[in-house]
C-alpha cells in the first residue's frame, strides 16, 4: 500500500477515526483527507483495536474518538489502547454525550470537540494533535473550561430566579 504524501513530499499525517455513526466517519474522513491527512475508519473501539493489532492500518499520528459506541466505548478503547503498549498517540474526543469533558479526561484525551461540530475547527484540532503541537491545544482546553463555567453560572442564575 503506498504511503500518502503531502504536496511537499512529506508523509501525510495518519488519523484513525473511531465512531459508530457512518455519516460522521465519512464526513470527518473526507474533510481530513481534503486537508492533506490520511484517514482510516473503524465503527467501534473493538474494531479499531483489531485493525491495529492485525496491522490492517498503519500506526496513527492522532485518533478521533467518539465516546458512546456499541461493543467498546471510547473510554474503554483508550484504556485498552494505552495498555497495549502502543506509542502515545493524541486522542481527540468527538462526542455529544452529556459529561463528555469528564469522560474525555478519564480517557486521557488531548482535546475535546463537541457534537454538533464545526468541521474547520475539528480539522485544525486534529492537525495540531497529529503534528504534536500540544501547546497550541491549551487554549482549546481553556475555552472548554470557560464554556463549562458560563453554563454553571447560568444554571445558578436560573435557580436563583
Amino acid at each position: 500500500m503506498p504511503v500518502p504524501t503531502t504536496l511537499n513530499g512529506t508523509r501525510a499525517k495518519r488519523v484513525l477515526i473511531v465512531d459508530d455513526d457512518e455519516g460522521v466517519r465519512g464526513l470527518v474522513s473526507e474533510m481530513l483527507e481534503a486537508a492533506g491527512m490520511a484517514a482510516v475508519c473503524a465503527p467501534d473501539g473493538e474494531a479499531a483495536l483489531a485493525f491495529l493489532r492485525l496491522g490492517l492500518c498503519a500506526p496513527p499520528d492522532a485518533i478521533v474518538l467518539d465516546l458512546a459506541m456499541p461493543n467498546m466505548d471510547g473510554v474503554a478503547f483508550a484504556h485498552r489502547y494505552r495498555a497495549a503498549a502502543w506509542r502515545h498517540v493524541p486522542l481527540v474526543v468527538l462526542s455529544g454525550v452529556p459529561g463528555r469533558d469528564e469522560a474525555a479526561e478519564r480517557a486521557g484525551a488531548t482535546a475535546v470537540v463537541g457534537k454538533p461540530f464545526d468541521v474547520d475547527r475539528l480539522v485544525e484540532v486534529v492537525r495540531m494533535a497529529a503534528e504534536g503541537r500540544w501547546h497550541d491545544l491549551s487554549p482549546l482546553r481553556a475555552e472548554r473550561e470557560a464554556e463549562r463555567l458560563v453554563a454553571m453560572a447560568e444554571g445558578w442564575q436560573a435557580a436563583a430566579a
